[in-house]
């Protein structure tokens, strides 16, 4: 939802709730910030990766297209290291998207030494991540 639509909703919204004597301003603030609230939930995705790596090397990116060089035309999710523990091997890392519908994203966890690590590919279908193949990737953005 951009800023007219949710300006106009909330114009909307106070002009329904809005009893005599209520402060419009302060009314339509209320509603402007509930469907902010609202239209933020909905497009965020928390996504918590733990990797048993030096460091924390896991990332996750979203794919704007294809890349001719690198397959993907990626843009890295920026990430925080969250663990409450400082020692030098686990660490827990959050990531925060707005993951909109029909967006893809590739995640990669290296894991420990112990083995390879996991990878693979996300698609936000009905505001959900739903792991998809490299195949369907392709598909999604032809060259």
């Amino acid at each position: 939802m951009n800023a007219s639509k949710l300006f106009k909703a909330a114009h909307e919204m106070a002009r329904k709730i809005r009893r005599a004597g209520d402060d419009y301003r302060a009314t339509f603030g209320l509603c402007l910030k509930a469907l902010y609230q609202a239209a933020k939930r909905s497009l965020m995705k928390i996504i918590t990766l733990t990797t048993h790596s030096h460091g924390g090397r896991a990332w996750v990116a979203k794919i704007n297209g294809r890349h001719p060089k690198f397959t993907f035309d990626r843009e890295f999710v920026r990430k925080s290291d969250v663990t409450s523990a400082r020692s030098n091997v686990y660490r827990n890392l959050e990531f925060v998207l707005e993951a909109k519908e029909g967006e893809f994203y590739e995640f990669r966890d290296f894991g420990g030494s112990s083995r390879g690590g996991e990878s693979g590919f996300w698609k936000v279908i009905g505001g959900e991540l739903v792991e998809v193949s490299r195949a369907d990737v392709i598909a999604a953005f032809p060259a």
